[in-house]
């Protein structure tokens, strides 16, 4: 006959009389419940076509209200997309990005007493890194019909960011007439040519992971001369009015020629009369006397 309608909502109550004690009904009031917390898990970065796999183990109630259900949606992804889960209610539920673009997960979860916690989301990303196409340095020829190794030298080779697995296409782009040069396997990362006539070869290097293939990577084998590449040793970072020396020593020429040098500044501090000491020579130097940048 006793209407409690006007205890608050949300809180744990226990109703008891004592041993012979009919004039009195104990209520004993516990802390509120609380809604149970939903973790989606870590954001993820994957391929379009490969298999997500969400964690929502995480998850957990205060009140210890297990078990848990679980109720997992995706709320936005790229446009007509169809992507969808193979169970939306397991705590640790796969899907596949189908299409290249971002795709926000939402996990709600509901303890064993009908309290459901507020969303957690996690973002799923699709990315493709073009790879990078290194043919390698420009060679330089003496004799016709000598076998020419292309590919990279030491320390340089074509990669793909992602860790992607990549193919290779070497295409013959010019020579000289009335050659028949080709290359012994094009697909080949360090194929080989034979160069038949005097002059001058070009061969364009691409690379593809799965997805997508990368800019051309052009060399040139010739019996003409071939341009010196120019090379300093990096970057530096002095104080000032200290002497800073430039070495161009690792600088070289295909055709082994003997190197000139022209060191010059483009641009210098406002204000700056520094004056490169010895600007025809191989390493040369100059003093920083102003703060900034020196290039």
């Amino acid at each position: 006959d006793h209407n409690f309608m006007d205890l608050p909502a949300g809180f744990r109550y226990s109703l008891f009389k004592r041993y012979n004690d009919d004039d009195r009904l104990y209520i004993t009031i516990s802390r509120p419940n609380e809604k149970p917390v939903a973790d989606a898990g870590e954001d993820q970065t994957v391929h379009a076509g490969e298999v997500v796999n969400l964690d929502g183990s995480g998850s957990h109630d205060a009140d210890e209200d297990y078990p848990m259900t679980y109720e997992w949606t995706i709320v936005s992804r790229p446009e007509n997309s169809v992507a969808h889960f193979g169970d939306p209610s397991l705590v640790n539920p796969w899907f596949t990005p189908d299409l290249p673009g971002d795709y926000k997960i939402e996990l709600a979860v509901t303890d064993s007493v009908g309290f459901v916690s507020l969303p957690d989301t996690v973002s799923i990303s699709t990315y493709n890194t073009k790879p990078v196409a290194d043919a390698g340095p420009d060679q330089a020829l003496f004799e016709l019909n000598v076998p020419v190794r292309l590919g990279t030298a030491e320390g340089r080779q074509s990669y793909d960011q992602d860790g992607d697995e990549i193919t290779h296409e070497w295409t013959i782009i010019e020579k000289p007439v009335d050659s028949a040069a080709k290359l012994d396997d094009p697909t080949s990362p360090n194929p080989m040519m034979l160069a038949d006539q005097y002059g001058t070869y070009e061969v364009s290097l691409v690379v593809s992971d799965p997805w997508v293939g990368s800019d051309p990577d052009t060399v040139l084998v010739s019996f003409e001369n071939l341009a010196p590449v120019a090379c300093t040793t990096g970057n530096q970072s002095k104080d000032v009015d200290e002497i800073v020396t430039l070495d161009g020593s690792c600088s070289t020429d295909t055709n082994n020629d003997p190197l000139t040098y022209s060191w010059q500044f483009v641009s210098k501090p406002s204000g700056s009369q520094a004056q490169i000491a010895d600007p025809t020579a191989e390493q040369a130097s100059f003093v920083a006397d102003l703060p900034g940048t020196f290039v």
